[in-house]
């Protein structure tokens, strides 16, 4: 049956994304929405973000066979990656091909906001997997079809393919350009967007500037203990991590060092088994992290000063990944971390 117009409704992609609220509201936030079907969305994208995998996957499940195309979209987000966190990495690739099985007839029934529904799905899916696409509709030209919550999310999806190319400068300036425009902050957009922009200057050796935009990201994240885009994020992140939160915020750390584990692990099976590449999977959070500022050329003495430790705890834990990894050095070891 072709789709019509009472078949998608914005407003069930992703709601709670697309949701403003203070500090600590997340759950007040959720349970004002009036609309039934709303609120069960956001319910599954709630267990999410907050790093409770198995109750984000048992509500994602339930939107799979959704009249509403959004609400479809909103399950197949939610269930693939809560399932990529539990291990279940064949229902995670069930997902990904009902999503580049959506008719594009169809989706063009739907008009631009279809278009505009689709792009953000598929690109947010891939991007996160650090798998390049050729998108079929470019979502930087269908921004504006979405809700302004998801244009910010969408922003994030689109900062983040730009680090993955290398282009730091462009993502940031992106990011700028589109954050300078925002009239309202939504809280768990902005958690990704200064994430990405840490990245990028963690990339361009700004430490200082990447620690500002991290901790931005934290102080937003922390109130309504959102921890699954650090965990998400961790390899990138160049130890931020590990610097700004492993003393003072023990244990919310460790939560996010569980996290970290559980989602690289699903993460790896199925970026390792597209590309056909091996990033490390044997390796400790820390020392993927001083893995990763070696393989970017950092000294030791700059890892340690970066990351709070010692020298010898740098050369420590880089004799240890050489070990694991079965190379002579650090020339070796960007075959095996994150790009």
């Amino acid at each position: 049956m072709k789709p019509n117009k009472e078949s998608i409704n914005k407003a069930y992609l992703m709601p709670f994304v697309n949701s403003c609220f203070g500090k600590g509201e997340a759950h007040s936030a959720i349970e004002t929405m009036t609309d039934y079907r709303m609120q069960k969305i956001a319910w599954a994208e709630y267990y999410y973000f907050t790093g409770h995998a198995e109750g984000a996957s048992e509500r994602a499940e339930k939107l799979l066979k959704e009249s509403d195309i959004a609400a479809r979209l909103s399950g197949y987000m939610i269930y693939g990656f809560a399932n990529l966190a539990l291990g279940r990495v064949q229902e995670t690739q069930r997902v990904l091909t009902h999503l580049d099985s959506v008719s594009v007839e169809d989706v063009n029934a739907l008009g631009d906001t279809g278009r505009a529904m689709l792009s953000f799905s598929t690109l947010l899916s891939r991007t996160l997997l650090h798998i390049e696409m050729e998108e079929e509709y470019p979502l930087i030209d269908y921004l504006e079809y979405l809700p302004a919550g998801l244009q910010s999310f969408g922003s994030y999806v689109i900062a983040h393919g730009m680090y993955l190319r290398g282009e730091y400068h462009e993502s940031i300036g992106f990011i700028k350009g589109v954050t300078a425009l925002q009239k309202q902050i939504y809280p768990v957009p902005a958690i990704y967007v200064n994430l990405v922009m840490a990245m990028n200057y963690m990339a361009l050796r700004k430490t200082e500037c990447a620690e500002d935009y991290f901790m931005k990201a934290w102080e937003i994240a922390s109130a309504d203990n959102f921890l699954e885009a650090f965990g998400e994020h961790h390899g990138l992140l160049g130890g931020l991590v590990e610097k700004c939160l492993k003393n003072e915020y023990r244990n919310d750390f460790n939560q996010i060092i569980d996290i970290v584990y559980r989602f690289s692990e699903g993460w790896r099976k199925i970026h390792n088994e597209v590309l056909g590449e091996e990033v490390a999977e044997m390796l400790s959070t820390t020392e993927f992290s001083v893995a990763m500022l070696a393989s970017r050329g950092w000294k030791n003495r700059e890892i340690a000063e970066h990351m709070g430790i010692s020298v010898n705890t740098v050369k420590s834990h880089l004799d240890c990944t050489y070990q694991k990894l079965k190379i002579s050095g650090r020339k070796e070891l960007e075959q095996y971390m994150l790009k």
